[in-house]
Protein backbone atom coordinates (compact mmCIF):
# COMPACT_ATOMS: atom_id res chain seq x y z
CA UNK A 1 0.00 0.00 0.00
CA UNK A 2 1.19 3.80 -1.23
CA UNK A 3 0.32 4.62 3.03
CA UNK A 4 2.21 1.96 4.71
CA UNK A 5 5.02 2.73 2.20
CA UNK A 6 4.99 6.55 2.93
CA UNK A 7 5.11 5.71 6.79
CA UNK A 8 7.88 3.46 6.10
CA UNK A 9 9.78 6.01 4.58
CA UNK A 10 9.06 8.65 7.12
CA UNK A 11 10.34 5.84 9.72
CA UNK A 12 13.38 5.11 8.29
CA UNK A 13 14.86 7.97 6.51
CA UNK A 14 17.41 10.10 7.96
CA UNK A 15 18.58 13.78 6.19
CA UNK A 16 22.60 12.67 5.55
CA UNK A 17 23.57 15.53 7.89
CA UNK A 18 22.79 13.22 10.47
CA UNK A 19 23.93 10.68 9.35
CA UNK A 20 27.50 10.64 12.12
CA UNK A 21 24.92 9.69 15.10
CA UNK A 22 25.04 5.79 13.84
CA UNK A 23 21.55 5.36 15.22
CA UNK A 24 19.09 1.99 14.90
CA UNK A 25 15.42 2.67 14.82
CA UNK A 26 13.21 -0.83 14.86
CA UNK A 27 9.66 -0.79 13.90
CA UNK A 28 7.57 -4.26 14.73
CA UNK A 29 4.39 -3.64 12.64
CA UNK A 30 3.75 -7.72 13.08
CA UNK A 31 1.90 -7.51 16.76
CA UNK A 32 0.22 -4.14 16.93
CA UNK A 33 1.20 -0.97 19.77
CA UNK A 34 2.61 -2.60 23.05
CA UNK A 35 5.31 -3.45 24.63
CA UNK A 36 8.46 -5.13 23.10
CA UNK A 37 11.02 -7.63 25.01
CA UNK A 38 14.56 -7.49 23.72
CA UNK A 39 18.10 -8.28 24.83
CA UNK A 40 19.25 -5.67 27.65
CA UNK A 41 22.72 -5.61 25.91
CA UNK A 42 21.69 -4.08 22.84
CA UNK A 43 19.82 -0.78 24.19
CA UNK A 44 23.60 1.07 24.85
CA UNK A 45 22.09 4.48 25.19
CA UNK A 46 19.35 7.04 25.43
CA UNK A 47 19.31 10.66 24.21
CA UNK A 48 16.90 12.99 25.59
CA UNK A 49 15.75 15.50 23.34
CA UNK A 50 17.15 19.08 23.94
CA UNK A 51 13.24 20.17 24.63
CA UNK A 52 12.37 17.16 27.07
CA UNK A 53 10.91 18.74 30.10
CA UNK A 54 13.47 17.50 33.43
CA UNK A 55 10.17 15.64 34.90
CA UNK A 56 9.98 13.17 31.67
CA UNK A 57 13.58 12.79 32.08
CA UNK A 58 13.69 11.50 35.29
CA UNK A 59 10.69 9.13 34.81
CA UNK A 60 12.85 7.80 31.98
CA UNK A 61 15.52 7.38 34.53
CA UNK A 62 13.70 5.46 36.66
CA UNK A 63 12.30 3.12 34.37
CA UNK A 64 15.73 2.12 33.49
CA UNK A 65 16.67 1.90 37.14
CA UNK A 66 13.49 -1.10 37.80
CA UNK A 67 14.95 -2.46 34.39
CA UNK A 68 17.63 -5.23 33.02
CA UNK A 69 19.31 -2.27 30.73
CA UNK A 70 22.14 -0.30 31.91
CA UNK A 71 22.42 2.46 28.86
CA UNK A 72 24.78 5.70 28.90
CA UNK A 73 22.16 9.01 29.08
CA UNK A 74 23.03 11.31 26.56
CA UNK A 75 21.31 15.23 26.08
CA UNK A 76 20.89 16.97 22.42
CA UNK A 77 22.03 20.41 22.94
CA UNK A 78 21.68 22.74 20.19
CA UNK A 79 24.61 24.26 18.33
CA UNK A 80 24.55 28.03 18.33
CA UNK A 81 23.67 29.44 14.66
CA UNK A 82 23.28 26.06 12.76
CA UNK A 83 21.18 23.57 11.81
CA UNK A 84 22.81 20.79 14.13
CA UNK A 85 22.83 19.10 18.07
CA UNK A 86 25.73 17.77 20.08
CA UNK A 87 24.97 14.75 21.41
CA UNK A 88 26.63 14.94 25.00
CA UNK A 89 27.22 12.69 27.77
CA UNK A 90 25.32 13.55 31.09
CA UNK A 91 25.24 11.97 34.33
Amino acid sequence: KDSERQMEANLLTKAGRWSYELEWRIIDTEKGPGPRSFPPNILSGIVFGCRMPQEDRDLVRLWVETGPCRPEFYEAVVKPSSYALDIVLVD
